[in-house]
């Protein structure tokens, strides 16, 4: 499953089979998807032109929105009636709807998407029911199998931006592989899909675990909290150093708690060759903050 999208905000994708008629040649049933209403529509139409893809998918998308609900079911039917298996075509358009839900929203009612996505689980439901009722099974062909590898998964994953987008077009390609080839868990196909998810399930649940965290701002330069963190770090007591071991841990604890103003983190690698300066000497002192403070307690008080 190829997505693409483009500045016309619709994310659109390539079906394998579709049906799309020109209204100025074509005589126009109810039901038909046509190209009336596209602006910079190619005077050489052909639907067979990769481009035409995304008119297709524009158009399926604009029909829909402009039928009544009860009108629907009757709508899908026609677009799938005569392909060899219609299932696919379903599902394609499912992801299409999913994938332009915002762009589908600004042109239709909630109420209707609702429907819509609910008519195509019906017929879905009705078709598998169909095959297994009769016995049969759509036979898994060598280009089937070939449709279903990782370097074409990982090219619609750089289309779309956000996890949930993400992990929805992971979710398709393993729905769509247990429907089309095989229904095994244990396929390599499957594992790796899994791995994907479970990767970026995990980077998910990290950056909301870490924007959770209240930040301290530090209104001030990265090499200023250096000089305030290199004079705490030689900071001393009568038993000696009041901090001791390695500062690394204490300057990635800073580094996860204080933002700039802006509310981006300081860089911890900056912070350090800053303070390394701090401690040769060489950092500039227009950028020391000089602290008066006094940490042994056992000196009396005047």
């Amino acid at each position: 499953m190829t997505i693409n999208s483009d500045a016309d905000g619709v994310t659109w994708i390539e079906f394998s089979k579709y049906k799309i008629k020109n209204y100025k040649v074509d005589q126009i049933d109810l039901f038909d998807v046509t190209t009336e209403g596209l602006l910079n529509l190619p005077p050489d139409f052909d639907e067979g032109k990769p481009l035409f893809h995304k008119y297709h998918c524009i158009s399926l998308l604009r029909n829909a929105a402009n039928y009544h609900s009860s009108q629907l079911l009757p709508f899908l039917d026609h677009q799938f009636g005569s392909l060899k298996y219609p299932d696919r075509w379903l599902r394609s358009f499912d992801s299409l709807l999913h994938l332009n839900k915002t762009y589908f929203l600004s042109i239709s009612s909630k109420d209707k998407y609702k429907v819509l996505r609910r008519c195509i689980n019906e017929r879905l439901t009705l078709l598998n029911n169909m095959v297994r009722e009769e016995g049969a099974k759509y036979s898994a062909s060598t280009e089937d199998r070939a449709r279903f590898n990782m370097k074409k998964v990982k090219e619609d994953l750089k289309s779309v931006r956000g996890f949930e987008n993400k992990k929805n077009i992971l979710l398709r390609w393993r729905a769509d592989y247990f429907q089309d080839v095989e229904e095994n868990p244990k396929a390599k196909f499957i594992r790796d899909i899994d791995i994907e998810i479970g990767y970026i399930t995990a980077t998910k649940n990290s950056i909301e675990k870490e924007s959770k965290i209240e930040k301290t701002i530090f209104d001030d330069s990265a090499a200023q909290l250096a000089s305030l963190l290199g004079q705490l770090l030689k900071a001393e007591n009568k038993n000696g150093l009041v901090f001791r071991g390695s500062t690394n841990p204490f300057i990635k604890a800073v580094c996860n708690a204080v933002t700039d103003n802006d509310g981006k983190p300081f860089v911890e690698n900056t912070i350090i060759r800053n303070i390394t300066e701090f401690n040769a000497g060489t950092l500039s002192k227009k950028n020391k903050i000089d602290l008066d403070f006094d940490l042994d307690t056992d000196k009396e008080s005047p």
